[in-house]
């Protein structure tokens, strides 16, 4: 092993010569070479300081650290937001009621719930599957059906 080879292990396997996958070639290198010895002795100084200087933060830093950031920036809906004031009470409830609403203005006005006078006395159920293909059924009046059952 040579001091460039000596080096490269030093910086990637750390002071503890044992660790290396050639520790005896670098033993070697150690009793010949008082460079080597120079960086072996700076390289394990600066691993114990590195591990024995933890550092405690002062009570109080984490929270002057967060004052001094910038607030982030507002997205578009949260400035919208602040200019309706959303925090009043009523907006979620005519948030959570105006669907409804409007689902059952919709559906009163839609054309297929108006019966045409073809049919008035026809009774007609919708059914809607998985497929959402349309069937109509139609149905007689249910009170003929009971008159006629209450005849036989």
């Amino acid at each position: 092993m040579n001091i460039e080879q000596f080096t490269k292990s030093l910086d990637q396997y750390g002071a503890q010569i044992e660790s290396w996958p050639e520790p005896e070639a670098a033993k070697r290198l150690l009793l010949k070479s008082v460079q080597a010895q120079k960086l072996l002795h700076t390289v394990a100084a600066i691993e114990q300081a590195v591990q024995s200087s933890t550092v405690i933060a002062p009570a109080g830093l984490q929270q002057r650290i967060l004052a001094q950031l910038p607030d982030p920036p507002m997205s578009i809906w949260q400035e919208l937001a602040a200019l309706l004031r959303i925090q009043r009470p009523w907006v979620p409830i005519t948030t959570a009621v105006l669907p409804l609403i409007l689902g059952f203005v919709f559906g009163i006005a839609s054309p297929e719930t108006k019966l045409s006078s073809e049919n008035d006395d026809a009774h007609t159920l919708w059914i809607f599957g998985d497929s959402l293909e349309h069937t109509n059924m139609e149905f007689a009046d249910p009170q003929a059906i009971w008159d006629e059952e209450r005849t036989l």
